[in-house]
């Protein structure tokens, strides 16, 4: 398998240039939690107080989420795997690396400022349906209208418990940076190939420089 790993702290855009890369399943790990939740699965459950509280989920649960759906179809088949915000913590990378020995692998981090991140997050508004992002600086008209925009959709916006207080997003940026940055020193000491891209431009450059990286 070939996966690209977009490493950033939450809000850097990494779902946003997931999503427009062609030829490649997209995995969130954010996304597999709330699909548990929705589902009210075993996994879901388990993880469902760690979200509430901005905390990062265990390891053991978000690994077994991550295996069940890299053994569906779509990915045995897939040219491309990323994955967003996988891994957050070394225990993580290490199950990955065993996991998968001889895939290859790149890292694009996306480096952002934590005052850009909280900016972004307290005003952002998603689309349940198609995952397209929004926020009340750019998008003020779209979210008082409160449907997405995006053709053959116009699903109602939602917000993110996780992003609806400066504290609780703060509260995910202490633990990005205790727990989850780290990470990049652990890719490196395994020699995979790791190449930053600056999120805190316009996402049209952002997804330009990251295709630019991916060669």
């Amino acid at each position: 398998m070939k996966f690209l790993i977009l490493f950033g702290p939450p809000g850097a855009g990494k779902g946003t240039v997931a999503r427009k890369i062609e030829r490649a399943i997209s995995i969130a790990t954010g996304d597999l939690f709330r699909d548990h939740l929705k589902r009210n699965s075993e996994l879901g459950q388990k993880a469902r107080a760690f979200m509430d509280d901005g905390k990062l989920v265990p390891d053991d649960i978000t690994i077994a989420m991550l295996k069940e759906r890299l053994e569906q179809p779509d990915c045995q088949q897939a040219e491309l795997i990323i994955l967003d915000g996988f891994p957050r913590t070394k225990p993580q990378a290490e199950a990955f690396l065993e996991s998968f020995p001889e895939a290859e692998i790149l890292t694009i981090y996306l480096s952002v400022k934590d005052d850009v991140i909280v900016n972004r997050l307290i005003g952002r508004w998603t689309c349940p349906k198609c995952k397209r992002t929004y926020n009340t600086n750019l998008h003020a008209a779209i979210i008082k209208g409160g449907n997405c925009v995006t053709e053959k959709c116009e699903t109602p916006l939602e917000r993110r418990p996780d992003d609806e207080s400066e504290e609780t997003i703060r509260t995910r940026l202490k633990v990005y940076h205790r727990e989850t940055k780290p990470v990049l020193g652990f890719l490196r000491e395994k020699k995979l190939t790791i190449k930053r891209v600056m999120g805190n431009k316009p996402p049209e450059t952002v997804l330009k420089n990251v295709k630019k990286a991916l060669g």
